[in-house]
């Protein structure tokens, strides 16, 4: 059976939402859900005591530890002996690649992948929403080589794709623990993380102008504002690249701006703006025709993003 929050179900006597249960248990949905995933039975995943091991970092505050240059690569290539390492440089593809968290990797089934159209289905993201990305071919040739591992040992074909060889479920820590070995071997000075490689493909995204809405689905954000704010602070490319090309002595400090030219008027769009427009969100965008004109050059156009 597929569980969702919203699922009612019947449990040591009490007949509830999954969220309700979790409300009980002062923990996120997602640790119920995960429970049942991995085959914890029904009772269990909603009464079973959150371990007081994990949440020590709860309301640390990190840096965005974005990775550059070639610390992927270094990473993927550190501590890479034996069949487990295979396992691991998928799971980093996927992270990396396809910008998926930690949970949803680690919940993703055989039949979640489609390697022939390199295209990943998440039934169960943040907030239970479902979401298709896309991985790239490099990317996909290590789930390929992780696939081939894997029908070795002999695991059941439902498993997760991502499993122990005895078949089960991969523990979240587990994972946490295999990129902090790799990071410390690839002498990378950065805390290493699954998310942070999240956080890397986003940064790289919008460093190769792809669009904000495209960005955003990519990450399973449900308001693209939300992505803007996340690319702000691991990427904020507008206010670099303004520091950037700054220069020395081309302005006299305290002068006003210069004036603009007779006849012109601050802030009017180029001709091809619209063009422009359309290019860089492509079929999202929706004009309206009804357009409310003053004179040739005043008017309030409509924008509509789908």
């Amino acid at each position: 059976m597929k569980y969702k929050p919203s699922s009612i179900v019947f449990a040591n006597g009490i007949e509830q939402t999954l969220t309700q249960f979790a409300e009980q248990l002062g923990c996120p949905v997602q640790t119920i859900l995960g429970r049942l995933s991995r085959g914890i039975s029904l009772d269990e995943a909603v009464s079973k005591p959150i371990s007081g091991h994990g949440g020590h970092s709860r309301g640390t505050r990190y840096d965005a530890d974005v990775l550059v240059g070639d610390e992927v690569q270094k990473i993927l290539e550190a501590n890479n002996q034996g069949e487990i390492a295979v396992r691991d440089r998928a799971f980093i593809a996927v992270a990396y690649r396809a910008g998926l968290r930690c949970f949803e990797i680690l919940a993703l089934k055989i039949k979640d992948i489609d390697l022939d159209k390199c295209t990943i289905r998440v039934h169960h993201g943040k907030g239970d929403k479902f979401r298709m990305v896309a991985i790239d071919l490099q990317g996909a040739d290590k789930l390929r080589e992780w696939l081939t591992i894997r029908s070795t040992w002999g695991v059941k074909p439902d498993a997760l794709f991502f499993c122990t060889k005895k078949g089960t479920p991969i523990a979240a820590r587990q994972m946490r623990a295999m990129m902090q070995r790799r990071g410390k071997a690839a002498g990378i000075d950065k805390r290493v993380h699954a998310h942070g490689l999240r956080r890397t493909m986003a940064s790289e995204m919008a460093a190769e102008g792809v669009p904000l809405l495209d960005i955003s689905g990519a990450l399973g954000h449900s308001n693209a504002a939300t992505t803007n704010t996340y690319l702000k602070k691991i990427n904020p490319v507008s206010v670099i690249d303004a520091m950037r090309n700054r220069s020395w002595g081309s302005q006299v400090t305290g002068s006003a701006p210069a004036s603009p030219p007779a006849g012109s008027r601050p802030g009017l769009a180029s001709p091809d703006w619209l063009e422009r427009l359309r290019i860089d969100v492509g079929s999202r965008l929706r004009v309206c025709s009804d357009l409310r004109r003053s004179d040739t050059q005043d008017f309030e156009l409509i924008l509509i993003l789908v």
